[in-house]
């Protein structure tokens, strides 16, 4: 029952990363129009890869050994694979522990980018027409 308890309270956890790292993420994307007039394109390839390293089209555990480590903290596995894995409860708490703090570390990359990519593109932006 308490396993239980621990293992729900990650899922939760880890959703709210995976929202957060999502957005962060489709965000960063999303900038590329700064630069580019159409960006769509670029960002359906990415969503293609990201689909490739979520687990969405063929699951992790396809992946050699030796990529499921590295895998995992990559932060597109929070949007699936993680809170998947640890609903089935094949994670140990120490694990779990482990890849909540890579996950939030990557949150943190994340908005600094998003700072940085941010500021970038507003200087380079510039208003046409009335």
């Amino acid at each position: 029952m308490a396993n239980e308890l621990i293992d729900a309270l990650f899922v939760l956890l880890f959703l709210l990363i995976a929202s957060i790292s999502s957005h962060l993420l489709w965000s960063l994307f999303g900038y590329m129009a700064f630069w580019l007039e159409e960006a769509h394109a670029v960002m359906w390839s990415f969503a293609v890869l990201l689909n490739v390293a979520t687990g969405m089209f063929i699951p992790l555990d396809f992946f050699p050994k030796w990529s499921i480590p590295i895998l995992e903290a990559l932060p597109f596995s929070s949007w699936g694979y993680i809170p998947a894995k640890i609903y089935l409860g094949l994670y140990e708490v120490d694990k779990l522990i482990w890849l909540l703090a890579v996950h939030v570390i990557w949150i943190g990359v994340l908005i600094l980018l998003h700072k940085l990519i941010w500021c970038g593109g507003i200087k380079k932006y510039s208003s046409v027409g009335g």
